[in-house]
């Protein structure tokens, strides 16, 4: 059992300075990067989000430049051509969303908000707490990846703030990459604004 009261200041800077580089580093990595002109990046974009720890939080502005429908989810990788790797994350991720008495997956507690950013400071516009495992359901897959859903929500152009927190410990998820994705369907036609 590790000793606290033997250790030195010293070793407590050092330690206090490498946790303190790790939140920031973290921090760095779970925010989308601004596109060469400094504005907010605009959908489709992936976030890392370390779901697995309780209390992890991922926040990221956003540019919103056609009005429509967008779709926000948690995206679980695994191994591409790797079967044991994929059968491992298939059975964490769940049933299909479709199957209401299918399995749900492990349960992924969450908090999601979209506020919309202006001039006057920023407005909460959608609020979502995730505690039911029903409510966070499988809704498609690809080569490397399962997406369970969190919300669609229509957005008008302007500039919005997303974040999404985890509100419980899943040691399941250690070593599963896991995204907060914000997207919407390409072969849907964006919301004309004159009708």
């Amino acid at each position: 059992m590790f000793n606290f009261r033997m250790m030195k200041k010293k070793e407590f800077k050092l330690i206090g300075l490498f946790l303190s580089s790790l939140i920031i580093f973290s921090c760095l990595f779970a925010c989308a990067k601004e596109d060469e002109n400094g504005l907010p990046p605009k959908p489709p974009i992936e976030i890392p989000f370390e779901v697995h720890k309780a209390g992890t939080k991922v926040e990221t502005k956003i540019r919103v430049v056609e009005h429509r429908e967008y779709i926000f989810d948690l995206e679980f990788k695994f191994k591409e051509n790797d079967s044991e790797d994929r059968a491992r994350v298939k059975k964490l991720v769940g049933d299909d969303y479709q199957l209401k008495n299918g399995d749900p997956g492990i349960h992924i507690p969450l908090r999601f908000k979209i506020t919309s950013i202006n001039a006057a400071g920023e407005t909460p516009i959608f609020e979502k707490e995730i505690l039911d495992p029903q409510d966070l359901r499988l809704k498609s897959w690809g080569g490397n990846n399962f997406d369970k859903l969190i919300a669609y929500f229509v957005l008008k152009p302007g500039l919005y703030r997303v974040s999404l927190e985890s509100l419980k410990d899943i040691p399941e998820l250690i070593g599963t990459p896991v995204f907060l994705r914000i997207t919407y369907m390409v072969k849907v036609t964006p919301i004309d604004n004159d009708k």
